[in-house]
């Protein structure tokens, strides 16, 4: 690494060369620069590099320009260095760039690690947390990536913003433990001004006027917090910041103990998140909007394996200083294979728990459940992230909550039918989010080494991020392996899905769970395609498994699909082995699942079940010389059967709550 050389991000984006500041030239330049510290260390792509600063749409020239200001704030920063001779700061290797500083040279960088050291210290040593933090926050000279546009720029400078706050917030809570509420209480009232909407800055404010004998002062502010989000959002203050008000009214107590205790239930969100920006831009207008209060109710719909948990718990997170009263998350269970869909009454027992009701004062009855929870949560800012849910019906008594309240659930099926819900269907990662999803989990060397065999994996992989995990994980497990490697195993159809495989994770295991589920329903009452599915790509298998019979389906869509899998059912037969008796090609063709769909007959004729009838019983027992057959078996396991060691790995697969590979 390179010593005397550092890069500011937490203001106007500059340099510094031993100890003197350094002009990094225009701003696409310098946002090069911020995209390239933000960690330094790791190798950026080109592909990462055109989406940060123009988006989907790069002009022709963006790759030249690239090169250009690569060129220049090489110029900058190493102002010595003789023509010809390679950079030792800001490397070029395979398909992209590589800044060579140590994570503590980035202003950026230093402040997120000052402040984890600062929340490491524990209560008895709140002078010291107290002075890290102060350490922290005197890094900032302004708005974070000042004067830079475009997606990365805009999302970094939100997320150091987040990280500010909490850092703000942080420090007054010291304070306030140590006693000294008065120090505090000018930064709070500077950052109320400039974040008006951010309830737990008001909560802070006021127990710090009050902590300061300043009563008068904290009930207008208590006031003024509680018009702002009024007229603004239209919701009441959370309960957190009428806890405040409360002890400002009693007149006793400590300002610290004024919060009570916020569940905070969802996953943390994952380190190597990248792309989604339009799906996440379109949830957080919808999670908070900023002329009105959130939608009650959000979908995040789509195949299995495309990253619906995922998004939600990166989402949720985002807004969480929208939701100052916490996040419940419960996991229903909906497609996890050889696992019963979450009862209702379960599933109202959880959340009731989770705001801490005790568990012998919950009702019984569904329905008396339900309305206790909107008993205790009117009044109440809270997110409720409900995951895998089998269909509407599952969460259909928890759809009436009070405003301020909203449901975000992700799911397999359509919710369009659902009352006051917003639906947002999710498909695979363009190539370009799928590349940079795929360098996070395998390691940018390995990657950037093999461009051209990355891109045929992520290809096979059909952009499904369940896939694309999976491939990362493998290769991380076979260090001796390439790009190449793995890429040239999956490109046997017939072994694709044992491939995409890794502990408890696999493409299979969502297939099973989509199999398997008795849900295969929408509000049109019809059942879900079920049956065989020939060798295909991950995306194209679960799409065929579990593509939903919601309201947009359409008798073209079943056509074209019947059409599919009859022409895929013939190739098959043509290269299958000669000796595979004609009755094992019939056993093939079965319809699996015990309430129905659309099946291939033996002779590659299908014909779907009509009305909504269940469709032929399963047959348990296995054909033992099927394991020879090249055919569907390879790509898709047959549906769960206690004798098939396989299906019993995919039944465990993935069950119990919020599942960290993110359906």
């Amino acid at each position: 690494m390179i010593g005397g050389i550092g890069i500011r991000l937490l203001g106007p984006v500059t340099g510094l060369l031993d100890g003197e500041e350094v002009d990094l030239g225009p701003a696409r330049q310098r946002a090069v620069i911020a995209m390239l510290a933000s960690p330094p260390g790791r190798v950026v792509t080109m592909g990462q590099l055109l989406e940060g600063l123009w988006g989907e749409g790069p002009p022709p020239s963006a790759e030249q320009s690239v090169y250009t200001y690569v060129a220049g704030l090489r110029r900058a920063l190493e102002p010595g260095r003789e023509p010809g001779r390679r950079s030792t700061v800001l490397v070029g290797e395979a398909g992209g760039y590589r800044l060579l500083l140590a994570l503590r040279h980035v202003d950026s960088c230093l402040f997120t690690e000052l402040v984890d050291e600062a929340r490491l210290l524990d209560a008895a040593r709140g002078d010291e947390a107290l002075g890290v933090l102060d350490q922290a926050l005197a890094l900032w000279r302004g708005v974070a990536l000042s004067g830079l546009a475009g997606p990365f720029a805009e999302a970094e400078r939100f997320r150091l913003e987040e990280l500010f706050l909490s850092a703000a917030e942080a420090r007054a809570e010291t304070l306030l433990r140590l006693g000294r509420p008065g120090e505090t209480v000018p930064s709070l009232q500077e950052l109320v001004g400039r974040h008006p909407l951010r309830e737990r800055l008001h909560e802070l404010l006021v127990l710090a006027l009050h902590g300061s004998d300043r009563q008068a002062e904290a009930l207008l502010a208590y006031e003024k917090a509680r018009r702002t989000l009024d007229d603004e959002l239209g919701v009441l203050p959370g309960e957190g910041l009428r806890a405040a008000h409360r002890l400002v009214l009693s007149g006793s107590g400590e300002p610290s103990s004024a919060r009570p205790a916020v569940p905070r239930q969802l996953p943390r969100d994952l380190i190597g998140f990248v792309g989604r920006s339009k799906e996440v831009a379109r949830l957080k207008s919808l999670l908070a909007p900023e002329d009105g209060p959130s939608h009650p109710v959000v979908a995040i719909s789509g195949p299995p394996g495309v990253g619906k948990s995922a998004l939600a718990v990166h989402v949720g997170h985002s807004v969480q200083d929208r939701f100052p009263d916490g996040q419940l998350a419960v996991g229903l269970r909906g497609g996890t294979p050889g696992v019963s869909p979450l009862p209702a009454r379960e599933i109202a027992g959880r959340l009731l728990r989770g705001i801490g009701v005790p568990n012998e004062d919950i009702p019984l009855d569904v329905d008396e459940a339900a309305a206790m929870l909107r008993s205790r949560l009117h009044g109440r800012r809270l997110l409720v992230v409900l995951d895998d849910a089998a269909g509407l019906a599952q969460i259909r008594p928890f759809l009436g909550m009070p405003l301020g309240v909203t449901i975000l659930v992700t799911s397999r099926e359509s919710f369009t039918a659902g009352d006051d819900c917003v639906q947002l269907r999710l498909r695979p990662l363009p190539e370009r989010e799928a590349v940079a999803m795929f360098s996070t989990l395998a390691g940018d060397d390995r990657v950037t080494a093999d461009a051209r065999h990355t891109a045929a994996l992520v290809s096979l992989c059909d952009g499904l991020p369940l896939a694309l995990r999976i491939a990362g994980a493998r290769l991380a497990d076979h260090p001796e392996w390439t790009v190449g490697t793995l890429a040239e195993r999956l490109t046997d159809e017939r072994g694709r899905l044992r491939e995409l495989t890794a502990g408890d994770l696999a493409v299979r295991s969502s297939l099973s769970g989509a199999r398997a589920r008795p849900a295969g329903r929408c509000s049109l009452g019809r059942p879900a395609q079920t049956g065989p599915v020939p060798a295909a790509r991950p995306r194209q298998a679960l799409r065929r498994r579990a593509a939903p019979r919601g309201l947009e389906a359409t008798a073209d869509a079943d056509a074209r699909l019947l059409r599919r899998l009859r022409a895929a059912e013939q190739r098959h037969h043509r290269s299958a082995s000669g000796s595979a008796r004609p009755a094992r090609g019939r056993a093939q063709a079965r319809v699996h699942g015990r309430r129905g769909g659309a099946g291939l007959a033996a002779g590659g004729d299908a014909r779907p079940e009509r009305g909504g009838r269940p469709g032929p019983e399963l047959d348990g027992r296995r054909d033992r010389g099927a394991g020879r057959d090249a055919g569907l078996r390879a790509e898709v396991a047959p549906a769960a059967s206690p004798r098939e060691p396989g299906d019993r790995r995919a039944q465990h697969a993935g069950a119990g709550g919020l599942r960290a590979a993110r359906r």
